[in-house]
């Protein structure tokens, strides 16, 4: 959803690491538009800082019929939604109405965008859609009928196939190794991010790889990652389970290992914040990992790896300026 040389309908700001949900909220949105153009619905989620992007951004931003954000804690954080959220300020004061913001957690909100009209991501993107199609329309903006009845039973129909494909593959023996394989990126993609970017702020991850686990410690904070099986093992039936602690969770090295040992006591672990998923495929191509208990929550797992780490080192953040 291009450049900004027109005028965009809709805007939608979001980290980089939700680029999944934006997109599919943009879809849908477009399918609702008149126009039906691409170029209608603008994502302002991209890394790329270019001068040619940041001008893009700031014309959507300043210029679309209505602004989406979707807000996790990670949201004006990064450099691309720090300048969304700036670049709200103003926009607030000349039409605050024309600011809607999809809740994908239940973080709070920043003052700018206080205020605004709001959503919960669980209320699914149906209703979502069909109250920013209304915002749309009250904005001046040209919103089509709704899908007749046989196109919406159409739908509905190719919908319900899929969630079969996705059962029948979930359930089968084939679906582990894929589980697997993902399970392992997951966890390597966490500690090599996560090695990386506490070097950045001066302190030093230590992980912990156990079968169907992983564990880092970054100083007091600490993320857990888990596969957890039912007593019918399978995929559909499993669940992945991220947490977020405060205290030690890395385990004491054994005593023949104590030497070259590191590991600094921060006191009992106490959780923090979790988050419990399952997967969802046909196959490992389309391969994600939805949050529960909405479904329109979903991460490829380096996507999901990403938001871990930048989360754990927020929290170490916060945690060092309190």
């Amino acid at each position: 959803m291009a450049s900004t040389s027109s005028r965009p309908e809709v805007a939608i700001s979001s980290t980089e690491f939700d680029l999944a949900v934006a997109r599919d909220l943009a879809e849908r949105l477009i399918g609702r538009l008149s126009s039906s153009s691409k170029s209608a619905v603008y994502l302002g989620a991209s890394a790329d800082a270019s001068p040619a992007r940041a001008k893009d951004d700031a014309n959507a931003w300043a210029k679309a019929r209505i602004v989406v954000v979707l807000h996790d804690r990670l949201w004006g954080k990064s450099p691309v939604t720090a300048t969304a959220a700036a670049a709200l300020v103003a926009r607030k004061k000349a039409s605050a109405k024309s600011i809607r913001v999809i809740r994908l957690d239940d973080s709070p909100l920043p003052s700018v965008l206080r205020g605004a009209e709001t959503r919960q991501i669980t209320q699914g993107l149906d209703a979502i859609t069909e109250w920013l199609a209304t915002a749309i329309a009250s904005a001046g903006g040209s919103i089509r009928k709704t899908k007749p009845a046989a196109k919406q039973a159409a739908i509905a129909d190719e919908t319900n196939r899929r969630a079969e494909v996705a059962a029948s593959f979930l359930g089968s023996s084939r679906a582990v190794a894929v589980c697997a394989r993902e399970f392992d990126r997951l966890a390597d993609t966490i500690a090599k991010r996560a090695t990386s970017a506490a070097e950045k702020l001066g302190a030093k991850a230590e992980v912990q790889r156990m079968p169907d686990r992983c564990l880092v410690q970054v100083g007091p904070v600490a993320l857990s990652v888990s596969w957890v099986r039912e007593r019918v093992d399978t995929v559909g039936t499993g669940r992945l389970m991220i947490a977020e602690w405060q205290g030690t969770v890395v385990r004491q090295p054994r005593p023949a290992d104590m030497q070259t040992a590191t590991t600094t006591n921060h006191g009992p672990a106490k959780i923090m914040s979790e988050k419990i998923l399952r997967a969802d495929a046909t196959g490992e191509p389309d391969w994600l990992w939805r949050r529960e208990p909405t479904a329109d929550l979903g991460y490829a797992s380096r996507d999901l790896a990403a938001h871990c780490v930048e989360s754990l080192m927020l929290t170490l953040q916060e945690k060092a300026s309190a």
